[in-house]
C-alpha cells in the first residue's frame, strides 16, 4: 500500500519543507498552494525522488 500525503501551502515555508521531507520518505504527494508558479518550482524540485 502506498503512502499518500496532501499538503496545503506547499509553495513556501513550512509546507515546502514538509514536501521535501515526505518525498524523501517515499510518499506520493498532492500539493496545493495559492502561488501556482512557485508551486511548480517546488514540484519540479521533487523529480529526483521519483514520486508521482
Amino acid at each position: 500500500m502506498s503512502k499518500i500525503a496532501l499538503i496545503t501551502g506547499a509553495s513556501r515555508g513550512l509546507g515546502a519543507e514538509l514536501v521535501g521531507f515526505l518525498a524523501e520518505q517515499g510518499y506520493d504527494l498532492v500539493l496545493t498552494a495559492r502561488a501556482a508558479e512557485t508551486l511548480a518550482t517546488v514540484a519540479c524540485s521533487l523529480d529526483r525522488f521519483g514520486g508521482r
